[in-house]
């Protein structure tokens, strides 16, 4: 066949094929005319309606709601269209009674659903639209389901502001429990280990220089009462090694520069402890005190020499008797600096103790410490929420925050919204021509068939010597 094809090749297929478009053209057209003709008037009646800001300023009490606009109308148009609301809004304006009695009642709900349309403008506002053949109550419905839009909008508030609340109280209430366990942990951390505590580490310190201070003292305290319980104990050895005075043999001056050595001593050695120590040192108080008893019966002495100038051979020196006294004296109180020696070791070990496992005390109660105080900090922050909560319920109660308000009530539609019949009729006739064409396109394509000499010569490649015209069928049985 011929590839490219001329305006009269068009015209001959349009003739050749005329009753392919005819036919459909006519039929469609015709239908689309009938629809829009016989097809019922469907009314549109809308409600505008405003979001209002809360009026609280929100520097001083913040909604529990925050979203936007969509999506609060996302979540109130799903709850209105809902099968209980649907129901109750078309028992309550008798709608569809034709459809109830042929169809079942989500059928019904289902055409429902598809005649409410809900749509935001620019701002904070948007509309509630309602399509049925009755205008009356096209706008009626308008009008109810902006009501119920209001009313779902402040029982969603309130639900929410509520809820956040109840969850706020069951959060906070959690945390108060475990904030009292590990208080409980702390405070029985801090009792078992009492003593050793960081906050006491300074005072243990202190109390081990005290003590370190008192061994010292204890330990130059004893040195001193050894040394004075040897020089005693010496002193007593020479006496006894000394012969006794008869009544006849005058006093030689062994014994008092005996007795004057000692006493010299103790003299020297009091002395020297006065360079180190104050007047009210006990060894100090003990020398002082022996000195003065030693010069007390040096004099005593001396004056019983003066009077009387014998002696019996068989009475025992008092010098004797008097430095035993002393020396059991002396190792009464050497007996209890060593014990008070013993008691200062054992107390200074126990004090470098507690220093020494402070730090790990101090370790272990910083993490205890800082758990409770992040328990307190989520305490105090749920305490300040559920404060606000409270305040934000307080407001949705009393209808103070954000709410929906009617700007413009829906009115009886005066124009049906649907069928436009001009776009109806329009939209046949193109849908006809569009069918029609291409029908006759896909017969024509389909079609193999020669209609002109040229065609058979090209596509057999042989000249073409004669041809019959084509013969209808009446003039064939007239020959």
């Amino acid at each position: 066949m011929q590839e490219t094809l001329d305006i009269k090749d068009y015209l001959q297929i349009a003739l050749r094929r005329k009753w392919y478009f005819i036919v459909p053209f006519v039929l469609i057209s015709i239908a689309a005319i009938a629809y829009a003709l016989y097809a019922p008037n469907i009314y549109r009646a809308s409600t505008l309606i405003l979001v209002e800001p809360q009026k609280v300023p929100s520097s001083y009490v913040k909604a529990t709601v925050t979203e936007d606009i969509e999506s609060q109308l996302r979540t109130i148009t799903e709850q209105i269209m809902s099968r209980s609301y649907l129901e109750k809004i078309i028992n309550e304006f008798d709608l569809y009674p034709e459809m109830r009695k042929k169809l079942p009642l989500q059928s019904v709900i289902e055409r429902m659903r598809r005649c409410i349309d809900v749509r935001v403008r620019k701002g904070r506002v948007f509309t509630v639209s309602f399509e049925d053949q009755n205008p009356v109550i096209a706008m009626k419905v308008a009008n109810r389901l902006a009501s119920l839009f209001i009313e779902g909008n402040l029982k969603v508030r309130e639900e929410r502001a509520e809820g956040t609340l109840v969850f706020l109280e069951k959060e906070l209430e959690r945390v108060r429990k475990l904030l009292k366990q590990q208080e409980k942990k702390v405070s029985e951390f801090r009792a078992e280990h009492l003593g050793v505590l960081p906050e006491q580490l300074e005072a243990n310190l202190r109390t081990l220089d005290r003590l370190q201070l008192q061994l010292q003292s204890n330990g130059e305290a004893l040195k001193a009462a050894e040394e004075t319980r040897r020089m005693l104990q010496q002193q007593l050895s020479q006496m006894q090694t000394m012969p006794m005075i008869t009544v006849d043999e005058p006093t030689s001056g062994e014994e008092i520069v005996s007795e004057s050595s000692s006493l010299s001593e103790l003299k020297a050695k009091l002395k020297k402890l006065r360079l180190r120590y104050t007047e009210k040192h006990p060894e100090v108080v003990r020398l002082e005190r022996l000195i003065a008893q030693m010069e007390n019966e040096e004099k005593s002495n001396e004056a019983n020499e003066e009077g009387s100038k014998e002696t019996s051979a068989n009475e025992e020196p008092l010098w004797a008797s008097q430095i035993e006294a002393q020396l059991a004296q002396l190792d009464a109180e050497i007996s209890q600096l060593k014990n008070e020696r013993k008691r200062l070791k054992s107390e200074i070990k126990e004090y470098e103790r507690r220093v020494e496992i402070t730090p790990k005390v101090e370790q272990q109660l910083k993490e205890l410490s800082r758990g409770y105080e992040v328990t307190q900090k989520e305490y105090q922050s749920l305490l300040d929420k559920k404060l606000q909560a409270e305040l934000a319920a307080n407001m949705e109660r009393k209808q103070k925050g954000e709410r929906f308000k009617v700007l413009d009530q829906a009115k009886i539609p005066e124009r049906p919204f649907k069928p436009n019949r001009q776009k109806i009729i329009l939209f046949g006739v193109f849908l006809g021509m569009a069918i029609g064409g291409g029908l006759v396109g896909v017969v024509e394509y389909l079609d193999h068939s020669f209609y002109k000499i040229e065609d058979l010569e090209q596509f057999t490649g042989i000249s073409v010597i004669a041809s019959i015209p084509k013969i209808k069928a009446k003039k064939l049985a007239e020959v």
